[in-house]
């Protein structure tokens, strides 16, 4: 029965009694046997040789599983450089003192060079064939020509970069109160920039560089993208698999490792440009600037709100001002269409007052015209009243038991009071000059409305 690779079926088969034999070979021992019996023991010796099958496989991935993990070795940069060129590339090429900085055309010139330094074709002329000295130049020319190939490809370029030698250490303060901020990490970022999978790498600079500059470097710095290729990390060789899934897994662990050696190295590198910029004086220098440029900011906002408030204080003020003085305006309106109702009435009331004193005297014969016009004429508005109460005090005196003596005699009471009001008026102070009359007269004894004026009106 087919089984699959290392499981087993259990099988239940009859239990025979077969016969002794020294033959190994199926045939020989179902020959002696029953024809009905034979289908049955074929099937048994097939079912145990292929368990025997079985058991080789195991032991055979069992042998594979130990290679495996005895072909599990760490190798070192030199083996893989050894892999890589026998020889140093750079140093063949003559390219030892730029190695990593040399361009494709610096790679491409010197190999022209040497090649036609070193072609056999140009060496027959001079050698015999076989001469050691020819066998050198053959032997170099190969040397050159791996070389050249080596370095025209930018995947085996890589690998072999990576594999040459390069300091790791990141530089301390102490290291660069030592030696200087720029002298310390200038070259450190200059040998790190070889790793650089964008082009245009910058520099540190100097002391004096711009804050763009500054800027531009450390944002380049802190999303720096390595290409190093941490082939050293890989504990398999893939070459050494005996077949494919081995391979596959064999190239699967060496990424994990080389994942690994990634990451620590992208550690290290933000661990330099952090300590860098922690100790960079250009960045002290910029933060100082901005911290100051931030407080500027911090004061103008703070003046300009400062400012804001004052002027809507004062806006405020000014609008309450103006309300007031529209309230004063509106009240002083008010006042002046009071006064002037009153005055209007005032003035109503004495025409009122005139006219009804004028129709007593005229019609009960009381004084002549003049002393009428006296009694209204020095009566104002104010005093529309007092001509009221005359008027009311002539009606009651013309009702009266004698009315005619009663009401003269009231009137004048009212034109003496005229009078001494007048002389008051017109009587100066003390070292003052007499106040004068509307007409320009003083009120005196040539005043045609006087007491002896009115005595005698009275007494004819």
């Amino acid at each position: 029965l087919p089984t699959r690779r290392r499981y087993r079926r259990r099988r239940y088969l009859s239990m025979l009694s077969l016969p002794t034999t020294s033959c190994g070979d199926a045939a020989v021992v179902c020959g002696g046997l029953s024809p009905l019996l034979e289908p049955t023991l074929v099937l048994l010796l097939t079912a145990t040789q292929q368990d025997e099958a079985e058991d080789d496989e195991d032991a055979a991935d069992a042998g594979a599983a130990s290679a495996a993990a005895s072909k599990r070795r760490a190798r070192g940069k030199a083996d893989l450089r050894m892999e890589l060129g026998k020889n140093d590339p750079y140093a063949l090429l003559e390219l030892d003192h730029l190695r990593w900085r040399a361009t494709a055309d610096d790679v491409r010139k010197s190999y022209r060079r040497l090649v036609l330094l070193h072609h056999p074709d140009k060496k027959a002329a001079t050698a015999e064939e076989g001469a050691p000295d020819a066998e050198e130049d053959d032997e170099m020319f190969k040397a050159i020509s791996d070389a050249f190939e080596l370095l025209s490809t930018p995947k085996k370029r890589r690998e072999f970069d990576s594999l040459d030698e390069f300091d790791d250490t990141v530089p301390t303060a102490d290291d660069a109160a030592a030696g200087g901020f720029f002298g310390t990490f200038g070259p450190v970022f200059e040998r790190n920039s070889r790793w650089s999978e964008r082009g245009g790498c910058p520099l540190l600079g100097g002391e004096d560089a711009p804050d763009e500059t500054v800027a531009a470097f450390y944002n380049f710095w802190f999303d720096f993208q390595s290409w190093r290729d941490f082939a050293d990390a890989d504990e398999f060789d893939p070459n050494d698999a005996g077949f494919r899934e081995e391979k596959r897994w064999m190239e699967r662990q060496n990424e994990k490792l080389r994942l690994k050696r990634r990451r620590e190295e992208k550690a290290r590198v933000l661990n330099l440009v952090e300590v860098s910029y922690s100790l960079d004086p250009r960045v002290h220098a910029m933060q100082l600037r901005e911290k100051e440029a931030r407080a500027n900011a911090k004061a103008e906002r703070n003046r300009q709100k400062a400012a804001a408030r004052n002027a809507e204080a004062e806006a405020k003020q000014a609008a309450a001002e103006r309300a007031e003085a529209e309230a004063e305006a509106e009240r002083a309106r008010a006042d002046a269409a009071e006064r002037r109702r009153l005055k209007e009435r005032a003035a109503k009331g004495l025409r009122k007052a005139r006219g009804r004193l004028r129709a007593l005297c005229k019609e009960s014969r009381l004084c002549e015209e003049e002393e009428w016009e006296k009694l209204c004429g020095n009566a104002t508005a104010e005093r529309s009243d007092q001509l009221e109460t005359l008027c009311a005090g002539l009606e009651r005196d013309l009702a009266g038991p004698e009315p005619l003596a009663a009401a003269q005699a009231r009137l004048r009471e009212a034109l003496a009071a005229v009078d001494a009001a007048t002389e008051a008026e017109a009587t100066p102070p003390t070292g003052a000059e007499p106040q004068m009359s509307p007409r320009g007269k003083s009120r005196g004894a040539d005043c045609p409305y006087t007491s002896r004026h009115t005595s005698r009106h009275f007494t004819k």
